[in-house]
């Protein structure tokens, strides 16, 4: 932009204008604060209908804050007035004490209960008479202060007690199977009939009642639960009560489709004001998927059981009677475990299938199900499909397994029928060329304290490792550790015994852990030529312990041992740990020439009341003024080094004696080099 000379000239005009401005009273949407604000859903009335005496009924005051601030419930201010008789409980989400964020929304909750005197702590006393309860409105307000500019809010809350709901069921008479509308009776016991597996089942219609009572308006009845619960009449005593959904019961709505009943969807009925009485109805079928009388009885609560409301019937049950007529599958045993089998071995189990029920089963298949071909499978009829056994009739099956490598091999064995129940039978098949590690020793290595004074030599000892199994046994790793420890549950590698053993054989285990490469195959397979193999481990002791205790550790594909732990427990005379000296041997220090040194004063330690000598000895220099000169030679008793500077060489010294044993201090000295010989 190019500024003219009349603007250059107009501008202490100008601010003089803004600066006057300044001083006016700014716009209310500049000085306007940040205030909290909310909605709440309901905002006024907060009606709970018609509740029975023997519930309580929880609904929700929705509270979006929509302010440009936090929306805050003052604590301790929200209630709800009268409620002498205690029959509204407020609870306002935590968050609304705290501060509800701008756009954010949550709920107060409010509980009613027409008569908490029929209450003990948050369960209905059931003995309680509901007849004491008062049956006039109730009515209350729900007030609260905020931080909002209202500063106060209040909901009206409505309830009007009602009786307990009434429960009734009704079921047809007999020939109610299948028709839409039959005749209805109060339930005292129903009739399936019989049923033939694969036909058309029947259904029977079921209404579900709640019943003004003495005029008095009946609360919502909730059935939050639904089961068929039977026995086998055929046996006279002891009968087990059996799920009627394992053995062809449905519960169905009206239009046939599966019906769910809990808490969460229960089946309610209302009673309506004019016909003083709720009706809704479901369907029972039954399929006749196995085999048998089944009854539901009275007397032992079985049939078809409804969980209510009613507290005067909490459990309604309606007896019941079916017949079922279809084919049962049974196989025996139901899992083949055939164990170790030697690579290239066969071994033939033999699985029975016959039918137990009382019409025709087909077996329309019978297949090894993962095709591993190790397995195969044949019948005693020759075919493995489209076998059709009468009641009571049985085949063979036989599975030959023959391993072909190490491991265990998991398949199963599939049997396809027309049993309604178990169309597809699975039946798990296990077995394997299994490797098995034996160690001898099999508990601990031990070495012994040998004939003759202290010190003693390195010593070894060696263990033999077997495979008595059937599979190729692979050793994959050596390893050795301290005892197991909670911080180390597999071994401590940091253990003080465990440097004092080490593996000798195999050769490639100079290290640890190690792979020794080991594969050892079954002693019963033809022309396996390696089964066993040695492993030898030298002990040296090079502390100051009298015993050493190690564990070695074994890895393999052994599935039931994969690692074998074997102890090492080792004897000696203690090794005393060298003590370092050194002696300057040159008396007037000086730059270019030699200065002498020696460790002959160290004392050699090795085993109480024996002799040791030192047999390595270990120069350095400790912060030497740079350049470092050279320690020529190292590893010896004496070392010389020749000092290009003047000034203070701090010289240090490790020595090892010859039973193993380390100085555990380095020993130093301080010396004194002048500039000049003069």
């Amino acid at each position: 932009m190019v500024t003219s000379p009349t603007s250059l000239r107009r501008l202490p005009f100008l601010m003089a204008v803004l600066l006057s401005a300044s001083t006016l009273v700014r716009c209310d949407c500049e000085t306007e604060e940040f205030f909290p604000g909310a909605t709440l859903t309901p905002d006024s009335v907060l009606s709970f209908g018609e509740v029975a005496v023997s519930r309580e009924k929880t609904l929700s005051v929705q509270v979006r804050s929509n302010g440009s601030a936090a929306y805050i419930i003052t604590d301790g201010s929200i209630s709800a007035a009268p409620n002498a008789r205690n029959q509204w409980r407020v609870s306002p989400d935590p968050k609304l004490l705290m501060g509800l964020t701008p756009g954010k929304t949550t709920t107060i909750s409010v509980t009613y209960r027409p008569c908490p005197e029929a209450w003990v702590g948050d369960q209905v006393n059931l003995e309680y008479n509901f007849d004491n309860c008062p049956t006039s409105a109730d009515a209350a307000d729900l007030t609260f202060v905020d931080n909002s500019r209202e500063q106060s809010r209040r909901i009206n809350l409505s309830g009007q007690p009602v009786a307990p709901p009434n429960v009734a069921v009704y079921c047809p008479t007999s020939g109610g199977c299948n028709n839409p509308n039959p005749q209805l009776v109060e339930c005292n016991g129903m009739s399936f009939g019989t049923v033939l597996s694969g036909e058309t089942p029947c259904d029977l219609i079921i209404e579900v009642r709640n019943e003004w009572e003495d005029g008095r308006p009946a609360g919502e009845l909730s059935v939050d639960r639904m089961e068929v619960l039977v026995k086998d009449f055929n046996i006279v005593t002891g009968a087990p009560i059996l799920n009627g959904a394992d053995l062809g019961f449905k519960i169905l709505d009206e239009a046939g489709a599966p019906l769910v009943v809990d808490s969460e969807s229960p089946f309610v009925v209302a009673a309506d004001p004019i016909a003083m009485e709720g009706k809704k109805r479901f369907k029972l079928r039954f399929t006749g998927e196995r085999t048998g009388l089944w009854r539901g009885e009275a007397a032992s609560m079985t049939g078809l059981r409804l969980y209510t409301s009613d507290p005067e019937r909490p459990i309604v049950t309606a007896p019941l009677t079916a017949i079922g007529s279809a084919p049962n599958i049974e196989v025996f045993p139901s899992f083949v475990d055939f164990g170790s089998v030697p690579q290239g071995f066969t071994k033939t189990s033999t699985v029975r299938v016959s039918n137990e029920g009382d019409a025709n089963l087909t077996i329309t298949e019978i297949r090894i199900g993962g095709g591993n071909p190790e397995f195969v499978v044949r019948t005693s009829l020759g075919r493995l499909s489209n076998i059709t056994l009468a009641q009571t009739e049985a085949i063979q099956v036989f599975i030959s397994y023959t391993p072909s490598d190490t491991g265990t091999d998991l398949e199963k064995l599939i049997i396809a029928s027309t049993d309604p129940v178990d169309p597809v039978l699975e039946v798990p098949l296990r077995g394997g060329a299994v490797p098995a590690i034996e160690v001898s020793p099999s508990a601990s290595l031990v070495f012994p304290l040998p004939g003759g004074a202290p010190p003693f030599p390195p010593r070894n000892e060696c263990l033999t490792i077997r495979n008595v199994g059937s599979g190729n046994l692979i050793v994959n790793q050596l390893q050795i550790t301290g005892p197991a420890s909670p911080a180390f549950p597999n071994g401590d590698p940091n253990h003080p015994s465990v440097d004092d053993f080490r593996i000798t054989m195999p050769a490639t285990c100079g290290t640890l852990p190690c792979n020794p490469a080991l594969n050892l195959c079954p002693p019963n397979l033809a022309g396996c030529a390696m089964s066993s193999a040695q492993v030898c481990i030298e002990y040296r002791n090079n502390d100051i312990s009298s015993s050493d205790l190690a564990v070695l550790n074994i890895a393999s594909n052994d599935p039931a041992n994969p690692t074998y732990n074997l102890v090492l427990d080792a004897s000696d005379v203690p090794c005393l740990f060298p003590t370092g000296a050194i002696t300057v041997s040159t008396p007037r220090p000086c730059v270019g020439q030699p200065v002498m040194v020696s460790g002959a004063s160290s004392s050699p330690g090795g085993p109480p009341g024996g002799s040791a000598i030192i047999v390595d000895y270990q120069w350095n220099f400790l912060f030497p003024p740079p350049p470092v000169p050279a320690l020529n030679p190292n590893g010896t008793v004496m070392t010389s080094f020749t000092p290009t500077r003047g000034g203070v060489y701090f010289l240090g010294l490790t020595v090892t004696n010859d039973c193993g044993g380390v100085s555990q201090q380095q020993a130093q000295e301080m010396i004194n080099v002048a500039d000049n010989c003069n």
